[in-house]
C-alpha cells in the first residue's frame, strides 16, 4: 500500500519599507516637498504565495495629506493566470512597490510623519498571509511603523528702517 507523507505547508510574507525625503533644490523642508516609501516584500514561507499586494494603515498614519497609494514596480511571476506578476514562489526574490506623500506644513510643523504598510498575500488553499511592515532603519524591532525626520528650519529676519524728519 502506499503511504501518504503530508509535508506541513507554512505560509509566510516579510514586508520592508524605507522612506526618502527629498527637500529640493533649497535643501528646505516646504510644503510639497517629497517623500518617496519603498516597499520590498520578500516570500518567507516555503508556499507559493499569490495575489500579493500592499497598502498603507490609515490608523498608524500621522501625516496631514493624502494617505500614499502603493504602486507595483518590478518582480514576481504570473503564477495563477491572472494576468498579474504579483504572485511568489519560494525563493523567487522580492516584489518592490513604491508610493509618494507631499508634505504639509502640518508635517513640517510636527517634525515627523509616521505609517506603517501591510502586505497582503493568499496561500495556495486561499488562506490569507499578511505582515506588517518593517523599517530596517530601526535595528530594535521588527514590524515597527518607518518614521520620516522633517528638519525644522526656523528663521526669521527683521529690518528696522529710520527716517529723519528735518522739517525742511
Amino acid at each position: 500500500d502506499p503511504t501518504d507523507t503530508t509535508i506541513p505547508q507554512a505560509a509566510s510574507i516579510a514586508i520592508e519599507k524605507t522612506s526618502s525625503l527629498d527637500l529640493g533644490v533649497d535643501g528646505i523642508a516646504t510644503p510639497g516637498d517629497i517623500i518617496t516609501y519603498t516597499y520590498t516584500v520578500t516570500n518567507t514561507g516555503n508556499t507559493t504565495l499569490f495575489d500579493v499586494s500592499v497598502t498603507e494603515d490609515a490608523a498608524d498614519f500621522t501625516g496631514t495629506g493624502t494617505l500614499p497609494t502603493p504602486t507595483y514596480v518590478s518582480g514576481g511571476t504570473d503564477e495563477d493566470g491572472e494576468a498579474d506578476l504579483e504572485d511568489m514562489v519560494v525563493g523567487s526574490g522580492t516584489i518592490v512597490y513604491t508610493a509618494t506623500y507631499a508634505i504639509t506644513q502640518a508635517d513640517i510643523d510636527a517634525g515627523i510623519v509616521t505609517n506603517q504598510a501591510i502586505a497582503d498575500s493568499d496561500d495556495p488553499s486561499g488562506n490569507p498571509v499578511t505582515d506588517d511592515s518593517d523599517d530596517p532603519a530601526d535595528p530594535t524591532g521588527t514590524d515597527d511603523p518607518t518614521d520620516t525626520t522633517i528638519p525644522q528650519a526656523a528663521s526669521i529676519a527683521i529690518e528696522k528702517t529710520s527716517s529723519l524728519d528735518l522739517g525742511v
